[in-house]
């Protein structure tokens, strides 16, 4: 199945998995060979060619880049226990630059730090990343500097090491608490989300540190006239802020009547 993969279109694919998940069928593996063989006859490639993921009997596997085709070569076994799986949970690297036997390194995006996918950050970190290794890089270049030496690297991690942790940390902790079913956690992060929904101010400035503000292409002086506007936004937005926490006060009254009302009940 994996060789077939690398060869048959997604359509008999998903033939073929089909074949293997239906539960009345026992199928063999010499079933399941010439499955996979009649359906690459049917897509037009020769039992003997590279394309071919089933080897013929008495024959070697022809798979192999430099055939007519580049293709992988043929996975003949998968050792045992050798199948693993990583789970998506928060790792943070302790440096991301050499020292020692290990120096003239760094490490940049998922290499360096990893985080549920939640918040589809993993991405805009590691470009960030890339963005303050290069600048560190073209900084040692102009200045005839050692591009691999601990001086001209240490400004890398100084910058991204303490803004990737705040965003490491804040998506772990959304991942923990969407994580629970439990009615007050479910209820209390719905209520905070309306509110942060009302606060214009406080959506702007996570917008901003999570990589969609265009400010920072534009100099210190859009970087100013940002801030001024998240400023502003966050004075207009108080008003709404007023009427959610009353809502919110509101919500918190009901629940806790409900509460006692339960508790009498039993």
């Amino acid at each position: 199945m994996i060789n077939a993969a690398f060869r048959l279109p997604d359509t008999s694919m998903k033939v073929l998995y089909d074949v293997i998940l239906d539960t009345k069928s026992q199928v063999t593996p010499e079933e399941m060979a010439d499955t996979i063989r009649w359906r690459e006859d049917s897509h037009g490639i020769a039992p003997l060619s590279s394309l071919s993921s089933v080897e013929a009997e008495g024959t070697a596997a022809v798979g192999g880049y430099g055939g007519e085709v580049d293709m992988p070569p043929l996975v003949t076994g998968i050792q045992p226990s050798s199948v693993a799986g990583f789970p998506l949970r928060l790792s943070h690297a302790e440096v991301y630059i050499g020292e020692g036997a290990g120096a003239r390194t760094a490490l940049v995006g998922d290499a360096a730090h990893t985080v549920h996918p939640l918040a589809g950050q993993g991405l805009n970190m590691g470009l960030a990343d890339v963005q303050a290794l290069t600048k560190c890089i073209e900084n040692a270049v102009q200045h005839g500097a050692d591009i691999g030496s601990r001086t001209a690297l240490l400004p890398y991690p100084r910058a991204r090491y303490f803004e990737n942790h705040k965003l490491l940390s804040a998506t772990d902790k959304l991942h923990k608490l969407y994580g629970t079913t439990f009615p007050p956690v479910v209820w209390a992060r719905s209520a905070g989300l309306e509110v942060i929904n009302e606060l214009e101010s406080v959506k702007s400035v996570l917008m901003m540190n999570a990589g969609s503000s265009p400010s920072s292409n534009a100099g210190q002086g859009g970087e100013a006239s940002s801030l001024w506007d998240v400023a502003a936004a966050g004075v207009e937005g108080v008003s709404r802020a007023v009427h959610s926490a009353e809502a919110v006060a509101r919500g918190v009254g009901n629940l806790g009547m409900a509460l006692i009302q339960n508790a009498l009940r039993k």
